[in-house]
């Protein structure tokens, strides 16, 4: 049986694993730019109304006072074009500016973004790295070349010497900056590696031939 469709964006539900956080402000904005240039932008709803994009701009546009609703149905072969007019040429630049400015004031939702890595693969939208800054594991790794140290008597400094290799600084650099604030390190030992030039000695080769 085919749902009925919706009029009013009352009759729509939440996408229960949207992993997408929307702050105060992102919220905000959004609704001061549905008040000040009308909506724009549509929304992707499933066959039982629950909103798959746009949970952000449903829950402005109740805020702003918008209860319509338009349904689209589409196969996915075509896009559909909001189509606006009677904006004036400074409005159209400030609608397009807020447009991409709410998008980056959005955050993700951490605990909803691992608990779907555990269930379906995500390597289409995060690398690696990506994920381990997203997830905060990058902040609870090993700096290599450094181990555990247990002093069995207080002192005043403790000298550390790092071995990191030179293609792996840009990796572990944040670390060893945290490192030089620390009160028990010494900065001037923390030094920034470089990468060795090859010299070749003219002498050496001539007797090796």
């Amino acid at each position: 049986m085919k749902p009925s469709t919706p009029t009013t964006i009352a009759d729509l539900n939440p996408d229960p694993a949207n992993a997408r956080l929307h702050s105060p402000r992102n919220i905000g904005m959004l609704v001061d730019s549905l008040q000040q240039l009308g909506a724009s932008r549509s929304i992707v709803v499933d066959e039982n109304n629950v909103v798959l994009a746009g949970n952000g701009v449903v829950e402005a546009a109740a805020e702003a006072g918008i209860t319509k609703l338009r349904i689209v149905d589409v196969a996915g072969d075509e896009l559909v074009a909001v189509r606006r007019t009677g904006l004036t040429p400074e409005q159209k630049v400030d609608l397009a500016l807020r447009d991409n400015r709410v998008a980056e004031l959005a955050e993700w939702d951490i605990p909803v973004l691992k608990a779907l890595d555990e269930t379906m693969d995500l390597s289409h939208l995060f690398t690696d790295t990506e994920k381990s800054k997203l997830f905060g594991e990058e902040e609870n790794a090993p700096i290599p070349g450094i181990e555990e140290i247990t002093l069995k008597r207080p002192a005043e400094v403790v000298f550390l010497l790092l071995v990191i290799p030179v293609d792996e600084w840009p990796k572990y650099q944040s670390e060893v900056e945290k490192l030089q604030g620390v009160s028990l390190i010494a900065p001037s030992m923390v030094t920034r590696p470089a990468k060795a030039e090859a010299k070749t000695d003219p002498e050496k080769l001539e007797k090796a031939s």
